[in-house]
């Protein structure tokens, strides 16, 4: 699988292409459950969101809490997530994820 985050003028997008076409459905039907999971976890307290998020789903449901807008949607090869607001402070929220995402991707140029 191969990940490109690339930057908007407010937020990000996060683009997932899967390299072996007889992987596509899998890949899109874990991403839908991690979906779930996400939709689930803004329901959570935060004092469970603590205790039972890891670090980087804590910052995704802190973005969304602070009125991050996400879309996600199923491309020919993978999924992409749009993940964007019009308040500069949670556009920098979302611009650190992605950023976070790049760097798990292996991209050099993602601490810039």
């Amino acid at each position: 699988m191969t990940m490109e985050v690339v930057q908007l003028d407010n937020g990000v997008v996060i683009n997932h292409e899967v390299t072996d076409p007889s992987k596509v459905v899998l890949f899109q039907s874990t991403c839908d459950a991690m979906g779930k999971a996400g939709e689930a976890s803004m329901k959570m307290t935060d004092a469970q969101a603590k205790t039972e998020l890891c670090s980087f789903c804590q910052e995704m449901r802190s973005a969304g809490k602070a009125g991050a807008r996400f879309s996600k949607g199923k491309t020919k090869t993978g999924d992409m997530m749009v993940m964007t607001s019009d308040d500069p402070k949670v556009q920098g929220q979302l611009t650190a994820l992605g950023q976070k995402c790049a760097m798990m991707a292996g991209d050099p140029q993602a601490s810039r």
